[in-house]
């Protein structure tokens, strides 16, 4: 026998944001208005959202961010989504957030021109250049240099140009033809009383004139000069990025932005990683300039539940609210199954049921499980795609388990436990029951397990 279904809704990804179906995640209309209302009107904070890989976490955030952008508020609101698939460092961490900060604001709210008065408008382009800066310093080493420089001089110049020989040298054009009239007058008439006077005058004249081809200069100078230089390099390191990264997100809230860092893909990181990540972003987490929302596994909920009997520790404290994404119990995966069944085909029920059973307990309630279960038997003739169920049918207790799980969840509810908890209980149970579903001296596997469980 045949089941025929629609390929389109066989999708890998629960919601992508864009496409028009939804995908196999099926969302709690509560849970994603209470993040949605947190982003909105509460104060920036840090929040935690759980559960098993495959459950729909990251779809789950991208409908809350749908659902947030769709309303008239969230006018100044970024979601800036980074993955954490991969850490190494502090480094890596930084790059992450900057770089995933920029491409985000760079989109659209960048290009936008805020404020009223020329004062406002440089302060917003002055925060424009240096979210870009920090930007490339990510890939670049750019520094900027500055000189300041200051001298002082002081000069004394004492100067001297003296050409005596030259005042002789005109002073004896003058006096020698002088000279030598008195002293020819002299000879010739006996005047005046002395005739060597004369006679001095005629050769003094003569001397000043041969003196005056030679020159004496004489000069003196004295001078003195201060100078100081200072040369200033702009250092760039972990610690400075982080600094410039805190300030970029404290003038974005002053401008009426709503920053949101989602924090993707921790479950991938080792614990002991996640540690270090965590220590190294909880300035940031707890700064109440942007809100985070870390995405985590099982493993990281059990160590904040963990925390909250131990005294003073970091999770216990980081977090404002955590949101817990349950796993697909049977019913929700079989209201899926129907979803996917092609339309206008005859099927036995009871062999539907079987198929839907099977799967369900094959998947341990996880829905990406589910879909990529079905895709992996579902095959395609003629165009269309079906899946082949055995002749002989599933096994019975298939559909027994199933209906245990559902019936047992009900009871765990009314104990109060914390939805985490649950959910861990349920998957220990179905691999438990999986592993000694083979074993033909268990004659009702599912009743010895449930006791041992509780």
């Amino acid at each position: 026998m045949r089941l025929y279904l629609n390929p389109r809704l066989l999708f890998d990804a629960a919601f992508s944001g864009t496409q028009e179906e939804e995908g196999y995640y099926i969302f709690e209309t509560q849970k994603v208005e209470e993040l949605k209302n947190e982003l909105l009107h509460g104060n920036p904070s840090c929040f935690l959202v759980s559960g098993y890989r495959g459950v729909g976490k990251s779809s789950f955030l991208k409908k809350v961010e749908k659902e947030v952008m769709g309303d008239p508020l969230s006018k100044q609101t970024v979601f800036v989504q980074t993955s954490f698939a991969y850490y190494s460092n502090q480094t890596h961490l930084l790059r992450k957030l900057i770089r995933e900060l920029f491409l985000s604001l760079d989109s659209g709210p960048l290009k936008l021109d805020l404020g009223t008065t020329t004062r406002d408008k440089d302060r917003w382009q002055e925060l424009r250049v240096k979210i870009e800066t920090l930007y490339l310093r990510t890939f670049h080493d750019i520094s900027n240099s500055s000189l300041l420089q200051s001298s002082t001089q002081q000069s004394v110049e004492v100067a001297a140009d003296i050409q005596p020989m030259e005042l002789l040298k005109k002073l004896g054009q003058v006096l020698a033809p002088i000279g030598t009239l008195v002293f020819g007058v002299g000879l010739w008439a006996q005047w005046p009383p002395n005739p060597w006077l004369g006679l001095a005058l005629f050769l003094g004249s003569t001397l000043a004139t041969v003196l005056g081809y030679f020159n004496v200069k004489w000069s003196s100078k004295r001078s003195s000069s201060k100078a100081r230089e200072i040369r200033s390099k702009t250092l760039y390191d972990d610690e400075i990025a982080g600094y410039y990264l805190m300030q970029v997100l404290q003038e974005l809230q002053q401008w009426g932005f709503r920053i949101v860092f989602v924090l993707d893909e921790l479950d991938k990181v080792e614990e002991e990683e996640i540690d270090q990540l965590l220590k190294e972003m909880k300035p940031f987490l707890v700064s109440g300039y942007a809100s985070f929302i870390v995405v985590a596994g099982q493993n990281l909920y059990y160590k904040y539940y963990r925390e909250q009997y131990e005294e003073d520790s970091v999770l216990s404290s980081l977090f404002s609210k955590t949101i817990h994404i349950n796993l697909h119990f049977p019913q929700k995966l079989a209201n899926l199954f129907l979803r996917l069944l092609a339309v206008d085909q005859d099927f036995e029920e009871s062999d539907m049921e079987d198929a839907m059973a099977y799967y369900t307990f094959k998947s341990h309630l996880v829905p990406r499980r589910f879909i990529n279960l079905i895709r992996q038997d579902a095959d395609f003739e003629d165009g269309r795609c079906y899946l082949d169920i055995p002749e002989h049918g599933y096994d019975y207790r298939f559909r027994l388990i199933n209906n245990h799980v559902d019936q047992l969840r009900d009871d765990i509810i009314n104990e109060h436990r914390s939805e985490c908890i649950q959910d861990h209980f349920f998957q220990s149970l179905y691999i438990r029951v999986e592993n000694e579903l083979p074993n033909p001296d268990t004659s009702n596997p599912f009743h010895q397990l449930r006791n041992s469980a509780r």
